[in-house]
């Protein structure tokens, strides 16, 4: 359970709220050194954002869709600002293969709603190639 107490520049004890009192909350102070999150490193290099900026350029040249929904990437939005913008997926969550985060084999375009969405789930089985088209779209 959260921790309240008054701040206050008068030096009273006073048990009654002045308007110039804010309510502020306690919050704990979060481990440092990476305990927070034990197990997990999400580390960054130099080397991963190079890789990073140049699949965003490479993926922006080539128009490239997202990779859950097919549907175009706004490139010109600011990266994962909007549903529509551009958000680096990797094929296999990084939360559950922390090994292969640095691999650009690994990247792929997503737009940030579809990534979100998607969370930490194994990559979509794909269903094959079709024997034949069993839906008539000419009509």
């Amino acid at each position: 359970m959260a921790s309240y107490f008054f701040k206050s520049n008068a030096r009273d004890d006073k048990k009654t709220v002045h308007p110039t009192q804010a309510l502020v909350r306690l919050q704990p102070e979060a481990p440092q050194g990476g305990d927070h999150m034990p197990g997990r490193t999400r580390k960054t290099s130099r080397q991963f954002e190079k890789d990073k900026a140049a699949f965003f350029n490479q993926c922006k040249a080539q128009h490239a869709v997202c990779w859950l929904c097919g549907m175009p990437i706004d490139y010109n939005a600011v990266k994962n600002t909007t549903d529509d913008s551009f958000n680096l997926d990797h094929l296999y969550p990084v939360s559950k293969h922390p090994e292969l985060q640095f691999d650009p084999a690994g990247f792929k375009p997503s737009h940030t709603s579809c990534n979100r969405l998607r969370s930490n789930q194994d990559p979509p089985t794909p269903i094959g190639t079709l024997s034949r088209q069993w839906i008539n779209t000419s009509n």
